[in-house]
């Protein structure tokens, strides 16, 4: 099936699958499950000591190569 090139074509589509009770609880409950862990990552990010959140910077950020002189 290929995807849709307007929203006009889209929203048929998009309402005949969600008219399925099981397809509404499925992506209720997928939505519902990343907000959730959204929210408990933000939490827990908020409510770390201010050194293991630099210590986690500077994980992801790597420092620049010395330089040589």
């Amino acid at each position: 099936m290929s995807a849709p090139d307007s929203f006009a074509a889209f929203w048929p589509h998009y309402l005949r699958a969600h008219s399925k009770r099981l397809t509404r609880a499925i992506h209720y409950a997928g939505t519902s499950l990343v907000v959730l862990l959204a929210v408990a990552v933000r939490r827990r990010w908020l409510s770390a000591p201010a050194g293991s959140r630099a210590v986690v910077a500077r994980a992801v950020r790597p420092s620049p190569a010395p330089t040589r002189s």
